[in-house]
């Protein structure tokens, strides 16, 4: 289902259900946050992992920033 969502790659979406294994533990994680207003970092720790054929080194960490720069000006 997250893949679903624009923008989420499969390991991008893979990473978010290995710390939230239901959409229900990442929706009351996510009011969790929202009240202490931590929102914004609530998938930051989430590892995206990429095959590492298909990334020059460091580049999986440039794409998780990518990712993440565009959920904070709401393009994701």
């Amino acid at each position: 289902m997250l893949q679903e969502v624009q923008g989420i790659t499969q390991s991008a979406a893979s990473g978010i259900a290995a710390e939230y294994p239901t959409f229900a533990a990442l929706m009351r994680a996510f009011e969790k946050a929202e009240r202490r207003g931590t929102a914004e970092a609530l998938l930051a720790d989430c590892e995206v992992s990429l095959a590492p054929s298909a990334l020059t080194p460091g580049a999986q960490f440039k794409e998780r920033d990518r990712q993440w720069t565009q959920i904070e000006q709401g393009e994701l």
